[in-house]
């Protein structure tokens, strides 16, 4: 029988500011743009030129904080205070970025958002790399990516609870989103932040990390990312999945609130489906182990570009709140499995590097996820409002032209459709199988018990 050090109070207790991730990412990506839209009349491609830049900023601070926490690790410091640091920072940010005062500007947006960005980046790289740190078991890795999706996917579901609960608490008068939503969303943030942080702090060890120290020379490090194949791979092909999440989740609101009429249920739509993601991902976790994490997401990958593809058939109407549940439930299902299976591939590529080029890589590839999580994701909500504002898309507007249903519809079913589909034959070829991690895992054992070289080619 397999044995494990990963005891399930341990992984609650580490997933848990997951829980504020999701939330916060959430509330950010999916809400934020389209309510400073609607209801504070930012113009769309001002908003999109915002996030942007926002995303070219998180594009030079993810590798420099990844090379940082990674270099403060080997001298004996601790993912932790990383991991509170910028958690704190990005809670502090979104108490302003939620809470809009009157007659605010693109500045005032821009300025909260970087910082916001900034904060994630500081915690969430960190947090990643610890994740690896606490196991290298194949099968845990699976394990310690499922209670992180699934406690991130509960923050989720969380911020469509609040509109919901309006009415009923008395803060609204009816369950639209709305800048009062926001404010509350900020509420939670405040609270919930900080102690959720001090729980896994406390109750989670630091774990092992590579036993090799070396000069951080800018070539060492470049050779570390563009040497190594399996990393390549995996960047290229979540590169295009991150963007094509992104551009669905920055037109999400304006698709469903604005184009198919449904504000009075757009909360209710992402409650009754968003548990779907929870449900399928330990669906997910075990098909992962069973059949491998690369197949299982290739297979994946295609369902959910199909029932992407689907959403662009739905048109306004008695027919369209049906639809997009059903269809928003496959997307979900689907989808659930990049979640599970990504983090997972990425700690066996943190492997195959640390005995490739004998040092600690797990912040410094944990940059490029996030980098992709966040930046790339973003750049896809960028993208999204620069063409539905290309199109004449008009979030003040209940009536829109024929060209304008034709961006929305490109921006939140066909191009990122198309782009999904992309990842799996891409994923099918992925070169780190069950095999091939077993064999590095007993290589590095081998060398941390020798200190004799090893290397295993991918």
């Amino acid at each position: 029988m397999r044995t494990t050090t990963l005891s399930r109070g341990m992984l609650l207790a580490f997933s848990l500011p997951a829980i504020m991730q999701g939330f916060t990412h959430t509330a950010a990506g999916q809400l934020l743009s389209g309510v400073y839209a609607k209801f504070l009349g930012l113009p769309l491609g001002a908003l999109g030129t915002a996030v942007l830049a926002c995303k070219i900023f998180d594009a030079v601070t993810d590798p420099l904080i990844g090379v940082i926490s990674d270099a403060h690790k080997r001298r004996g410091g601790s993912r932790k205070s990383w991991v509170v640091a910028g958690s704190l920072l990005a809670a502090f940010a979104l108490w302003f970025l939620l809470r809009p005062p009157e007659g605010v500007g693109i500045a005032y947006f821009t300025v909260w958002y970087l910082l916001v960005y900034l904060g994630w980046t500081v915690a969430e790289i960190p947090y990643r790399a610890w994740s690896v740190e606490i196991t290298q078991d194949y099968q845990d890795r699976t394990r310690v990516a499922v209670w992180l999706f699934v406690t991130a996917l509960v923050g989720a579901i969380v911020v469509f609870v609040v509109p919901i609960l309006g009415p009923v608490i008395g803060f609204a008068e009816s369950q639209e989103v709305t800048p009062v939503t926001l404010s509350v969303l900020a509420l939670i943030t405040a609270v919930a932040t900080p102690v959720l942080c001090l729980v896994a702090i406390r109750r989670v060890p630091e774990g092992t990390a590579a036993t090799e120290t070396h000069d951080e020379a800018p070539a060492q490090l470049l050779h570390s990312v563009v040497g190594n194949r399996p990393l390549l791979w995996l960047t290229g092909l979540f590169l295009m999945y991150s963007f094509a999440s992104g551009m669905m989740q920055g037109v999400l609101f304006l698709y469903v609130d604005v184009y198919l009429g449904l504000s009075k249920h757009l909360a209710v739509v992402l409650l009754i489906t968003g548990p779907m993601a929870v449900l399928a991902t330990p669906i997910w976790g075990w098909l992962c182990g069973r059949y491998e994490k690369h197949r299982a997401w290739a297979f994946a990958a295609t369902g959910q570009a199909i029932a992407v593809a689907l959403m662009g058939l739905v048109t306004p109407g008695e027919s369209a709140l049906g639809l997009v549940i059903a269809l928003t439930l496959l997307n979900f299902f689907f989808g659930a499995a990049a979640g599970v299976a990504m983090p997972a591939l990425l700690g066996d590529v943190v492997d195959y590097g640390s005995l490739q080029f004998r040092r600690e890589c797990a912040g410094t590839y944990y940059a490029f996820y996030t980098l992709m999580q966040k930046s790339i994701s973003g750049a896809g909500i960028a993208a999204g409002m620069f063409l539905i504002a290309r199109f004449g898309f008009d979030a003040t507007s209940a009536a829109q032209t024929p060209n304008a249903v034709a961006g929305i519809k490109l921006a939140y079913a066909y191009v990122p459709a198309a782009l999904v589909l992309l990842t799996a034959p891409a994923l099918l070829r992925f070169p780190i199988d069950r095999k091939r991690h077993a064999q590095i895992v007993s290589a590095l054992r081998t060398r941390r018990a020798s200190v004799a070289p090893a290397t295993v080619a991918a």
